[in-house]
Formats: C-alpha cells, sequence, structure tokens
C-alpha cells in the first residue's frame, strides 16, 4: 500500500463526514487506505464511522477504542501499514483534490525530504470566518530546517511523510498532549521538510476541539490569540525541545520563551511597574569547584539578593553545597544542572538566558546574570534602584580589574575577604585585552543578553552607573585562558585573541605591572553612594 491516511475522532459528530469525504475525493494514481481510530466517541461520531466502514469496505478501516485513551500522534502511527502517512483530524478538512497525489509524487521524485506540507485555511466556527493562514515568516524557505521548524507549526492536517522512520517516541514527549509539532522537529533530524505555500486544508476552530482551550476568544479576531495557559503549554514543550536538540538551539529557543512569557506577563490585569519587588535573583554558571564559589554567594546575599541561581557543570559533583548554603546566609541556593563540555561563551549566554526565562516570573521584575569571577556593585540598594527606574531596563556597569597588591596570580583564599586578596583597582580589560568595559548588571523582565553580556535589545539604560569588580585575575587564569583557546574551534569562540593577548604578556612580564594597565579614576555618581558587600 503506497499511503495511509490516519484520521483521529472524538465526539466530532458534526464534522466527521466532511473530514472523511474531503480524503475520498482525492484523485491519485495509487491506492491508499483510510484508518480512522476513534477515542470512545459517544455523540454519535462511532455510528457514522461505522456506517463509512461498511459502505467502502478494504477502503475504511476502524480503529474503535471502547475506553478513552487520550490519544497521542505515537499512538496513532502505529495503525499506519503503508509506505506514507498522511494526517488529518476529525474536525479538519481538506479542499484539493489533488493534494495527496501532489505530496506523494513530491516524496517519490526527492528521497532526502521525510516530509511535506502546506499552508490552511483556518475557519473561525465562533464567528463563522475563513482566512488563509499568514505565514510565521513571510519569507520562510521552501525546504524548512529544525530550526526554523521551533517556531513554526505545519499544519497536522497538511503533513504526509515517510512511515517507519521512527520506531519510538522519546518519553518527555509523551506528556506533552500533542505530538504533530514534536513530530515534526523529530522528522527533520532524518531529512528534509519541504513546506508548500498554496493552501490545501482547512483546519477548523471550535468550542469541542483539542486546542480549543488554548484560545481566547474574541468574536472580532478571525484568527484568536494563545491563551496565557495555552502558552504556558508551549513554553514547556520548548523547554523539552532544548534538552532533546541537546541545546543546539538554545539561544534561541530561549529567546522565544522569553517572548512568551513576556505576552503572558503583558496580559494581565495587575499594574506593572507599581509593585515591591521581594525576591531578586542573580544568576551565574560553574564549569569547575572553586573557592571563588564561596566568596560569590556572601557577596551576592549581602548585597539583597534573595536566589542564587547557579548552573554548575558535571565536574562540579564534589561541591558541598551544605556549605555554599550556610556561606549564603539565608539566601536560597538553586543549583541546575548544566550539561558537560567545555567552557563556551555562546553556550554560557544560552545558559543563563535559560535560567532568566524560567526563573524570572514578571516583565517588570530585575534580575542580574554574571560570572562567577564578576561581583557587582550597585548604585542605590536594590529596592530604591527599582522605584526609581522609571521605565529604564538594564543598569551597566563599568569593568574594574582588581588585582593582587605584587601584580601575580595567587590562589582563592576562604579565610580572608576577596577584596583583601586583590585590593589593587586596574583596567586590564581595557589597557591590556582592548575588550568591553561596559557590562549589563541588571536587566529587567525577560529580554535575553547577547553573548558576553555586554548588550541585549532595546536597552533603556538607568543611570547612574555601577560598577563590575572583576576577580579573573587568580592562579587558575593562565589555564583557563589556554583552553579556550584551545577549544575555540570546537566551540566558536570569537574572543580568543583576548587570551592570547594575556598568555603573551604574562609570558613576557611574569606579572602584571601596574603601570601597563592604568589606574581606575572616581566614578561620578552626585550624591548616590556604591552600595558595596565587603
Amino acid at each position: 500500500m503506497k499511503l495511509s491516511v490516519v484520521i483521529n475522532t472524538y465526539n466530532q459528530a458534526a464534522f466527521v463526514v466532511e473530514a472523511i469525504e474531503s480524503v475520498l475525493m482525492q484523485r491519485t494514481t495509487f491506492d491508499f487506505e483510510i484508518v480512522v481510530v476513534d477515542d470512545c466517541s459517544i455523540d454519535g461520531t462511532r455510528e457514522i464511522l461505522i456506517s463509512y466502514a461498511d459502505k467502502y469496505p478494504g477502503k475504511v478501516r476502524l480503529i474503535l477504542y471502547e475506553t478513552n485513551q487520550a490519544l497521542t500522534d505515537e499512538m496513532l502511527l502505529r495503525h499506519a501499514t503503508a509506505d506514507y502517512i498522511a494526517l488529518l483530524e476529525g474536525a479538519d478538512y481538506w479542499t484539493d483534490p489533488e493534494k495527496l497525489q501532489t505530496q506523494a509524487a513530491f516524496l517519490d521524485a526527492n528521497p532526502d525530504y521525510v516530509l511535506c506540507g502546506h499552508n490552511c485555511v483556518i475557519r473561525n466556527e465562533w464567528i463563522n470566518t475563513e482566512v488563509v493562514r499568514p505565514d510565521v515568516n513571510q519569507d520562510i524557505a521552501v525546504t524548512l530546517t529544525t530550526r526554523q521548524l521551533i517556531n513554526f507549526d505545519i499544519p497536522t492536517a497538511s503533513m504526509v511523510f515517510r512511515n517507519r522512520l521512527l520506531d519510538t517516541w522519546p518519553e518527555c514527549f509523551m506528556q506533552l498532549g500533542f505530538g504533530d509539532r514534536p513530530l515534526q522537529i523529530m522528522l527533520s533530524k532524518l531529512g528534509k521538510v519541504r513546506y508548500f505555500t498554496r493552501p490545501m486544508s482547512v483546519y477548523r476552530i471550535h468550542s469541542g476541539g483539542a486546542w480549543s482551550s488554548g484560545y481566547l476568544i474574541n468574536l472580532e479576531k478571525t484568527i484568536p490569540d494563545t491563551t496565557p495557559e495555552g502558552s504556558m503549554k508551549l513554553i514547556e514543550y520548548l523547554e523539552i525541545l532544548s534538552v532533546y536538540l541537546d541545546h543546539q538551539y538554545d539561544e534561541y529557543i530561549f529567546q522565544l520563551i522569553a517572548e512568551m512569557r513576556d505576552k503572558i506577563a503583558s496580559s494581565s490585569d495587575h499594574p506593572h511597574g507599581r509593585k515591591i519587588q521581594s525576591r531578586w535573583k542573580v544568576f551565574t554558571v560553574i564549569y569547575r569547584p572553586t573557592p571563588l564559589l564561596l566568596h560569590f554567594v556572601r557577596h551576592y546575599a549581602a548585597l539583597g539578593f534573595t536566589d542564587i541561581v547557579i548552573a554548575a557543570s558535571t565536574l562540579c559533583a564534589g561541591i558541598d553545597w551544605d556549605a555554599v548554603r550556610i556561606a549564603a546566609a539565608g539566601a536560597e541556593i538553586h543549583v541546575e544542572p548544566l550539561y558537560p563540555g567545555v567552557f563556551d561563551t555562546a553556550r554560557d549566554t544560552a545558559i543563563l538566558n535559560s535560567m532568566k526565562a524560567r526563573y524570572v516570573e514578571d516583565r517588570d521584575e530585575w534580575s542580574a546574570q554574571t560570572d562567577l569571577d564578576e561581583f557587582y556593585e550597585f548604585p542605590l540598594p536594590l529596592g530604591e534602584l527599582a522605584a526609581t527606574a522609571g521605565d529604564a531596563n538594564c543598569v551597566q556597569g563599568l569593568f574594574v580589574d582588581r588585582i593582587a597588591a605584587d601584580g601575580s596570580l595567587p590562589p582563592i583564599r576562604d579565610d580572608v575577604s576577596i577584596a583583601e586578596q586583590f585590593p589593587v583597582e586596574t583596567r586590564i580589560t581595557k589597557c591590556i585585552l582592548g575588550g568591553n568595559v561596559r557590562k549589563l548588571m541588571l536587566t529587567r523582565g525577560f529580554q535575553n543578553i547577547a553573548r558576553g553580556h555586554h548588550r541585549m535589545d532595546d536597552e533603556r539604560l538607568f543611570h547612574p552607573d555601577g560598577r563590575v569588580l572583576h576577580y579573573k585575575w587568580n592562579s587558575v587564569v593562565l589555564d583557563h585562558l589556554a583552553e579556550r583557546i584551545a577549544t575555540r574551534e570546537q566551540t566558536g569562540d570569537k574572543w580568543t585573541h583576548e587570551s592570547e593577548r594575556f598568555l603573551a604578556y604574562w609570558q613576557r612580564n611574569g606579572r602584571i605591572v601596574f603601570a601597563d594597565c592604568g589606574s581606575v579614576q572616581p566614578i561620578e555618581l552626585g550624591t548616590a553612594n556604591l552600595t558595596r558587600a565587603h
């Protein structure tokens, strides 16, 4: 058999005739079967299906469940026996009698393609309207990549794909409540995906639809908005997708999540920007155990941060997290698992953005993202800063490199404050490395920070600036910089030239020469004093 049309039904007596008839009208040069899987309908759907099976023996095959199974796409596909599978929901229908012929012929002629789909018309039963679905991106390529499919949903009723490519479905997708989008992603990893821009099917929005609760009823919109609950379901899917795709697209995925959460927050009724923020969160990443961690949590707890969220790599399994929680002096420590691998600036930024997307709860909530060797000083106490920020969405800081008094690279001690161990303020980053000396410290809401944490979209700065005390220049920095250079082809790190400059400098001098890196001039803060934790 060339093709199996798989139709799933549940209480769709009002629509299922139109669905089946739209399949029967298909003009093809090959035989195909119609497999209808009914999930224990009680509204007369089952009787309609039986009448079609009696009328078209050998053409219409029924799978009738006696108890509700909450059918998943994985369960449906088990019943398809042909080389190709076409999907159709019981409330939707096809409009082009050449649809199956067009798609099957394309797959026949292009063995490197595993899936093809097309655009659709959206029929809104609430207001009795029909409109062609606008593509998410009007410039969308005819051949879709996995990355494009993360945020582009091929209509379920348009899908025709090769059978027997997926032996099993990952467990992470099984509890989502929908399977079309995961199916498209999984197939895209096995071959190419084709998208035809002309509509050849109708997607019906109606009160009994599986996704209807995910739409906001609006009598003026032909394509209704997604409810906050529906958006949260999509966020759950994207978080699962991040893991399934081995974090390859994290920067893009968590940008989408941040945008969704911002939209959810903007649709709520509470008066944004007038609330007192009670929880302050700081996000960081740790790749290896280091005594700097205890100094880090003491510092940020003292500044008033209530939650310190740490992504810890597999190399950090030996860290005594109880000791870290004691050092945090009441601030909550949240440890997130970090997948293994070498230090990677791009991945580091994506990880921080992903944690921010999951932990930040409000579009007006302020939070901090930072490297473990960066200790912030703010121009105002956190509460005052939030109260006086107006429409600003970020606070910027000046990079200040703290080094040992003799210019050496000593090991970090836990029994002496970090400020005492590295008392001299210099500008290594600017004078020796030629790097950016401005950095974002606090950001508002869900916006992503760009690689290196120096910029973000739609910056509206709040002045005066703070300071970023940089405690990088200790006994492990030479090995760390050498590792970044050695792995740059693997990570695509664009900033290893700064590492090369410092290693060359150290090889020439054997210490940091104060005259080479300049002194830090006082920062003009008006009447505000820097809030320091040491």
